[in-house]
């Protein structure tokens, strides 16, 4: 595992987190409000363990895990965020994964190769783990609740998405019912390139089923990435 701390434009140091080929497909993956990048390590382990030709890398988004925060935490600010490191780190046209708040980050983002979104916020507030869940140590990652709720704030306040045809493939995966009415209330079936309704599951997909969010990851990696 290889550990980068790397400077952004307003001076803020993002934290990340890279394992696999130096050399392979880049995958980028951005957590949820409240979260660390281990919020996708159970994940990320069966992606390598199937395919270990990829490139992963997991960020803390600003203000969250070791990352520092400097101007607001909101979804503007994100998107420029993983650009920068999207540059500093030399990934070309990533495969960029999101959960929560992060899906709606790497939904705004128009430089990837192609984009896969799991339970979107869609203007909602995360919510809170349901008590069946498992959360790994470290999982809870914002500096303080201040922050925190200026990150809902940005997160809940934040304009409805315009995506256009134009913009990198879409794979949206939502929880059925608990993300539906969101979903159904925005724009992004019209444009998704594939859609996966995920029946009787939680928000939080990525801890409840990481076998199976590995293996349509890798799918959508192999088939369209």
């Amino acid at each position: 595992m290889i550990e980068h701390f790397l400077t952004v434009d307003d001076g803020a140091r993002v934290h990340a987190v890279e394992e696999g080929a130096a050399d392979g497909r880049p995958v980028l993956l951005l957590h949820d409000l409240d979260c660390s990048w281990q919020y996708w390590l159970e994940v990320m382990q069966r992606l390598l363990a199937r395919q270990p030709a990829l490139r992963l890398v997991a960020l803390d988004l600003r203000g969250h895990g070791a990352s520092s925060s400097a101007e607001e935490p909101s979804r503007k600010r994100l998107v420029r965020d993983v650009k920068r490191v999207c540059r500093q780190l030399s990934l070309e046209e990533p495969v960029l994964v999101g959960h929560g708040w992060g899906a709606d980050v790497v939904m705004a983002c128009e430089f990837a190769g192609s984009v896969v979104a799991i339970n979107p916020l869609m203007g909602r507030d995360s919510g809170t783990f349901p008590s069946d869940v498992p959360r790994p140590p470290g999982l809870a990652g914002a500096a303080d609740a201040q922050l925190l709720e200026r990150a809902r704030i940005g997160a809940t306040s934040a304009k409805p998405l315009r995506r256009s045809k134009r913009d990198a493939p879409l794979f949206l995966v939502y929880a059925d019912p608990a993300d539906t009415e969101a979903v159904m209330g925005s724009d992004a079936l019209e444009v998704a390139w594939d859609v996966l309704a995920w029946q009787s599951a939680s928000r939080h997909l990525p801890l409840e089923m990481p076998d199976g969010v590995a293996a349509i990851l890798l799918s959508w990696i192999e088939e369209v990435a």
